[in-house]
C-alpha cells in the first residue's frame, strides 16, 4: 500500500477524515502538523489493540462501557452490574483499532477519584477559612473585652490614687518632725498597697503555636496520587442542562471529557432556560418556558453535587435572555416571552435583590454576551454592535458595523471578538474598528444557549438548531463539529 502523500510504502494509517488515509514514516509528522484540529488516530498498518478484560470477572474481554465509574464489561456480566444502585449508562465498544488507552478504565476510575478528593479538600479549606474567621472575629472580641477591663480597672485605681492623694493635701499635722509618722499611720487604711494594685492591675498573655498551625493547614490541602497518572490540574468546564431528560452534561474544555448527572427529585427546570458560571463555580439557571407560559424563576445550583437553591424571581419572565456573571452580579438581558424583549436587570449577590437596568437600543433574544474587563459586547437582530457599561449601567454603540442576524453567537477572542451567525464567521477588531470574514460555515441558527468559553486559541460553544458541541480554531479559522448534546 502506498503512502497518501508520496509514493513510498505506506507504514501507519490515520483515520482523521471519514476516509482513512496512509502515510510512510517521513510525511506522518507534517500530515499530523498541518490539521491539528482534526483528531488523528494514527497506528502502525497491520497491528491492532484487542480489548481490556472485563472488569467484574477478569477472565473476558469487555464489549461495552458502563460510564457509572468508567468502566468496561462483559456481556455476561452486564445484567448483574445493572442491578447495583445508581444510574447507569452504557455505550457500545464500537472499535477495536483504538488505543490502549482510550479503554485503561482503571486509570480513568483512579483520576475521578483523585478530582473528587480535590474538589472535597477544596471544601474543608472553605470550611477552615470560615471557622479560621469565626475564630479571629471571637479572640478580637476577646481581646476587646479584656481592654476594656484593664481601662476600667487603671480608672478606678487611678480615682483611688486621685482620693489618696487628697486626703494627703488635707492631713494636719502639729508639729513638722511628727509628720512623717501621722501620714504613715493615718494613710494606711486609705491608701491601696502596691502589692493589692498589682493583684488588680492583669495583663493578657497568649502564645500562638505556629508550627502546629502550619502543619494542620498543609494536612488539610494534602492529595496523593498513585501509579503513573499526571498530576490533575483545575480544568475549565462548560455546562449543559437537558431539562425534560432531567441531567446535566459537564465538559472539560481541554479533552472534551463528558460526565453525565442526574437532577434531583425536586428539581425541575423550564425548557429555552439560559445559564452561566456563578460565584464560587456554582452555576446559575434562569427564565425558559413552561407548560403554564415564560417564566422568571432563577435557580443556583452546584455542579459537583447538585445541590441547589431557589433565589429571588427576575422582575420580567423572560426566555432565550443573554445572562453573564461579572463582580459579583448577575445580569439578564433581553430574551423572548412572545415577542423579543429589550428589557434587562441584574442581581446582586450582596444584597440578595434585582434592579431594573435601562432597556437596550434593541430588543433582541438568542445571543450570548462577550465580557472584556467591565464592558459587556452584545449584538444580534440587527446592524449594530452594543456595549454595556457595568460601572456606569449604560450602554453605548460601537463603531463597526456588523451583518444583521439572529440567534448568534458572541465570543471574546485574545485579538477582539468572533462572531458566528447565519453561514459565515466574523473577527472583530475592536482597536482598528474592523469586521473581518474568515469562514465560510453552514447556514443554521448558531446561538449558543451557555456563554461560549475559549481555551488555547479555540472557541467552544454550542448551536441552538442540531444540538451539537462545535469548536472554533482562531488559528486556523476552522469549525469543527464535535457530538451531540441534546438526546
Amino acid at each position: 500500500m502506498d503512502c497518501s502523500s508520496c509514493s513510498s510504502k505506506a507504514q501507519y494509517e490515520c483515520s482523521c477524515l471519514q476516509n482513512t488515509r496512509y502515510f510512510c514514516s517521513p510525511c506522518l509528522s507534517p500530515h499530523i502538523l498541518s490539521s491539528l484540529y482534526l483528531q488523528h488516530n494514527v497506528q502502525e498498518i497491520g497491528f491492532t489493540y484487542t480489548n481490556p478484560l472485563c472488569y467484574e470477572c477478569k477472565a473476558k474481554f469487555c464489549e461495552v462501557i458502563c460510564l457509572c465509574k468508567r468502566i468496561g464489561i462483559c456481556k455476561s456480566c452486564l445484567p448483574g452490574h445493572i442491578t447495583i444502585s445508581g444510574s447507569h449508562f452504557i455505550d457500545y465498544i464500537r472499535t477495536e483499532r483504538q488505543s490502549r488507552d482510550t479503554f485503561d478504565m482503571e486509570k480513568k476510575t483512579v483520576t475521578d477519584i483523585v478530582k473528587q478528593e480535590v474538589y472535597e479538600n477544596i471544601k474543608h479549606l472553605d470550611d477552615f477559612k470560615e471557622r479560621v474567621n469565626k475564630t479571629k472575629l471571637f479572640l478580637i472580641d476577646a481581646i476587646q473585652k479584656s481592654a476594656d477591663e484593664l481601662i476600667a480597672s487603671a480608672e478606678n485605681n487611678k480615682k483611688k490614687m486621685e482620693m489618696a492623694l487628697e486626703n494627703i493635701n488635707k492631713t494636719k499635722t502639729p508639729r513638722d518632725d511628727l509628720w512623717p509618722y501621722n501620714f504613715k499611720r493615718k494613710q494606711s487604711s486609705m491608701t491601696p498597697s502596691r502589692r493589692s494594685m498589682n493583684k488588680e492591675i492583669k495583663l493578657c498573655e497568649t502564645e500562638l503555636n505556629t508550627d502546629a498551625i502550619m502543619r494542620s493547614i498543609a494536612n488539610l490541602g494534602k492529595v496523593t496520587l498513585y501509579g503513573d497518572i499526571n498530576p490533575v490540574t483545575q480544568e475549565e468546564n462548560i455546562y449543559y442542562f437537558r431539562p425534560k431528560a432531567r441531567e446535566m452534561i459537564s465538559i472539560e474544555i481541554g479533552s472534551l471529557y463528558v460526565v453525565r448527572k442526574v437532577f434531583p427529585k425536586n428539581l425541575a427546570l423550564a425548557e429555552a432556560g439560559s445559564w452561566c458560571e456563578g460565584p464560587g463555580k456554582s452555576l446559575i439557571y434562569c427564565g425558559g418556558c413552561k407548560s403554564t407560559g415564560f417564566t422568571n424563576e432563577v435557580v443556583q445550583i452546584d455542579p459537583i453535587n447538585m445541590n441547589f437553591r431557589i433565589l429571588p424571581p427576575m422582575k420580567s419572565p423572560r426566555a432565550l435572555a443573554a445572562v453573564v456573571f461579572c463582580n459579583n452580579i448577575f445580569y439578564a438581558f433581553g430574551g423572548y416571552s412572545g415577542t423579543n424583549i429589550n428589557t434587562c436587570e441584574k442581581f446582586s449577590f450582596s444584597t440578595g435583590k434585582w434592579e431594573d437596568l435601562p432597556n437596550m437600543p434593541v430588543a433582541r433574544s438568542a445571543f450570548t454576551i462577550a465580557v472584556i474587563d467591565d464592558l459587556l459586547y452584545m449584538t444580534g437582530d440587527c446592524t449594530r454592535l452594543d456595549i454595556f457599561n457595568t460601572k456606569s449601567d449604560t450602554f453605548e454603540c460601537a463603531k463597526v458595523l456588523v451583518q444583521q442576524a439572529s440567534y448568534s453567537s458572541l465570543a471574546k477572542t485574545k485579538d477582539g471578538l468572533l462572531l458566528i451567525q447565519n453561514e459565515s464567521a466574523f473577527e472583530i477588531d475592536l482597536n482598528s474598528e474592523d469586521v473581518r470574514k474568515v469562514a465560510s460555515i453552514p447556514q443554521g441558527k448558531w446561538w449558543s444557549c451557555f456563554p461560549p468559553q475559549t481555551q488555547n486559541g479555540v472557541v467552544v460553544f454550542g448551536r441552538y438548531d442540531d444540538g451539537f458541541l462545535y469548536t472554533f480554531d482562531m488559528n486556523m479559522y476552522v469549525l469543527s463539529k464535535k457530538f451531540k448534546l441534546i438526546a
